[in-house]
C-alpha cells in the first residue's frame, strides 16, 4: 500500500475491499427461487376437473375463477357484479 492513498467516502481501505473476482454476495439468490408472481401464475395455470352441463372437462383455476365471477354477477351478487363491471370496462 502506498501512503498517498486517501481513505474516505467511496474509497474504502484497500485491505477491506473485495478481492478481484470475488462477489460481494457469494451465496446470492439461489437459482430457481420463485417470487409471488411466479407462484401465483403457476397455481392459476393448474388444471382441475369441472363438470359443465353433465360433461367433465379440465379447466385452469383462472378460467374457473372467471366463470364463477361471471355466474355470480348474472344472479346479481353485488360484489361479483361490481368486479365484472370494472373488469369489463378495463377490457374495452
Amino acid at each position: 500500500m502506498s501512503d498517498d492513498y486517501d481513505v474516505g467516502y467511496g474509497r474504502p481501505p484497500q485491505a477491506t475491499r473485495f478481492k478481484t473476482g470475488q462477489s460481494g454476495n457469494p451465496k446470492g439468490r439461489p437459482k430457481g427461487a420463485h417470487n409471488l408472481h411466479t407462484l401465483l401464475s403457476d397455481a392459476m395455470q393448474t388444471r382441475v376437473p369441472v363438470t359443465i352441463e353433465g360433461r367433465r372437462v379440465y379447466l385452469t383455476k383462472a378460467e374457473v375463477a372467471v366463470r364463477q365471477q361471471v355466474d355470480n354477477a348474472a344472479i346479481h351478487t353485488s360484489r361479483s357484479s361490481s368486479v365484472v363491471r370494472i373488469t369489463g370496462m378495463a377490457l374495452r
